[in-house]
């Protein structure tokens, strides 16, 4: 039986709370910080996390994740 090497790709959808702009948080997390956190089932510790918007430049912060 062959065998093959899966990939897995995740992204992690936010609006901005002033424009509207949706993004992937994914792509901001440069250090895997918030990767590290989502696949060891710590959700809990991004509440308050602190984010900002690629289009506005607003910082906010997480409230909570769903799935």
């Amino acid at each position: 039986m062959k065998k093959v090497t899966a990939i897995l790709s995740w992204m992690l959808w936010i609006e901005c709370p002033e424009c509207k702009e949706d993004f992937d948080l994914a792509d901001q997390d440069d250090e895997n910080d918030i990767a590290m956190l989502i696949f060891n089932s710590k959700w809990d510790m991004l509440k308050d996390y602190e984010v900002m918007c690629p289009k506005c430049a607003l910082e906010f912060m997480i409230e909570e994740i769903e799935y």
